[in-house]
This record gives structure tokens, sequence and C-alpha cells, in this order.
């Protein structure tokens, strides 16, 4: 009798230790889909928005060249390659590097438009929806890691 309420208590304590465990785990451990958010990154994406969209403006209104606006092309690839080699210190950026690379792309077709003409109109239009495109994408998966990491937003 002794022997077996040994082996039903060593069962019963088993299985609560093994459930204890589990909920741990559970409880502990929150599953990362994105990598840590990085208030670095996030601020350099959004100057980069604000001086992209203060440039096709600008164009807009000053029907401005190529030639003549070059250096805001050098410094926006640049911007790009510098928070892309940040989010990729991290693994789980899949998706942010996945979105640099299209704002890359896409600030070369603006680029592109550019040099054939001034950037008014719908070439203009066009080239600022597939840039807003890019930035709220980033803007969404900057919001996804913040939140995930339990950073507070006093901005918003």
């Amino acid at each position: 009798m002794k022997t077996l309420i040994s082996q039903n208590f060593l069962a019963i304590s088993g299985r609560t230790l093994l459930a204890a465990v589990a909920a741990l785990i559970i409880s502990g451990c929150a599953v990362m889909l994105v990598g840590p958010y990085d208030e670095v990154t996030d601020k350099a994406i959004n100057d980069l928005e604000i001086k992209t969209e203060q440039f096709i403006a600008k164009m807009e209104n000053t029907r401005g060249d190529y030639e003549g606006n070059k250096p805001f092309y050098v410094d926006a690839k640049a911007s790009v390659r510098t928070i892309r080699l940040r989010a990729e210190l991290y693994p789980k950026n899949a998706g942010e590097l996945k979105e640099l690379d299209l704002l890359d792309q896409n600030l070369d077709n603006l680029a592109k438009l550019h040099r054939a003409g001034a950037l008014t109109g719908i070439a203009a239009d066009g080239a600022r929806t597939a840039l807003e495109a890019n930035f709220k994408s980033l803007t969404q998966i900057e919001l996804a890691k913040k939140r995930s990491s339990g950073v507070s937003s006093t901005n918003g």
C-alpha cells in the first residue's frame, strides 16, 4: 500500500512539476517575430521620410532639375544603407530588410524619373505613392517592435 501511494504521489508530483515548468516557459518567454526595437533606427526612418516628403514637395513647386538636386539622392541612399547596416545586426529583421531594399529601389526609380524631367504631376504623385508605401511599412514594423519590446510611446 505504501509503495502504491508513493508511486501515485510521484506520478502526480511529476505531472504537476511538468505543468508548472510548462506554465513558466509559456508565461516567461515571449515569442519575438521581429527583431528588437531600436530607437536610433526608428528615428532615422522618420527623419528620412520627412526629408523625402519635403524634397518631393520642393521639386513640385520649383521644378528643380536632377543635377541641381543630386545631393538629396546621395544623402537618401546613404541613409538607407546606414539604416540597413543597423537592421542587419538582428536576425529577425528580414521584413525590415526587404522594405529597406524596396525603399532603395524606389529612390532609384525617383532619380530615373527626375533625370527624365521635372518631378511634377503624375510622375511626382506616382513616386510619392510608392515611397509613402515603403515608409508606412517601415513605420508599422517599427511600431510592432516597439509594442513587442514593451517600450511605451509618449509621442503616439
